[in-house]
């Protein structure tokens, strides 16, 4: 995937097309972070973020570079530069009328302030995804696993009565088998599942949080007898 992104990037280049440019270069800073470069998806967001703001804005494009930019730098644990990306990003999604993409970055801000020690902000801007989810469900998200996975994070960590970390859990991995047993290829499923990082991550959450919980529950009963 990358190769091919890269690819489209020098042809653009030898067009002179700039709009294609850049679309190639926001959507190689994501290819390139989630291949492990951080550093080159972080100079590659960041020279299309530059060029979007000056030479040719469009809030989509705009809105999109800085979710990228924002999971890259959470990536690094520059908590405080991501949330503030995330939060740019998901206000211009919101102007646009793309609440599903607004809330799924939302969500990823969320982490990113509970990291920074800002408790009461995440746990609200994880309550209020999660709310859009159960009106909404996760079909305007393009990536639901992480959505689950940020919102569990902070629920557990910073609880609230309305939500529950086992809840989220077990919410986020019923979707995700539904949608993997749509998939009639055995080899595409198992890719949906397993090279998919958020996708992989939450059922090795899903497992760990059970397993843990079956032990509690063991230890539990053996100490009440």
């Amino acid at each position: 995937m990358r190769a091919a992104y890269e690819r489209g990037l020098a042809l653009a280049e030898a067009m002179g097309d700039r709009s294609f440019q850049i679309n190639f270069r926001f959507d190689l800073c994501y290819v390139l972070w989630y291949s492990g470069d951080r550093k080159g998806a972080q100079a590659m967001g960041e020279r299309a973020l530059l060029e979007l703001r000056t030479s040719e804005y469009r809030p989509m494009g705009t809105a999109t570079c800085l979710a990228y930019l924002g999971m890259v730098f959470e990536d690094a644990a520059d908590y405080a530069i991501a949330s503030a990306y995330l939060a740019k990003s998901r206000v211009l999604y919101a102007s646009l009328g793309l609440h599903g993409s607004s809330m799924e970055v939302q969500a990823v801000e969320a982490r990113c302030l509970l990291s920074l020690g800002r408790r009461e902000e995440a746990r609200q801007l994880a309550s209020e995804v999660w709310a859009f989810i159960d009106l909404h469900s996760t079909v305007l998200m393009d990536f639901p696993s992480r959505v689950y996975l940020c919102i569990a994070d902070v629920v557990a960590q910073a609880p609230t009565p309305e939500i529950t970390e086992r809840e989220v859990l077990d919410a986020g991995y019923a979707k995700l088998v539904q949608k993997a047993e749509m998939i009639d290829d055995p080899e595409w499923r198992r890719s949906f599942l397993e090279d998919e990082l958020s996708n992989r991550d939450l059922v090795i959450r899903w497992k760990s949080f059970n397993a843990a919980a079956s032990v509690r529950d063991r230890f539990g009963e053996a100490t009440s007898e």
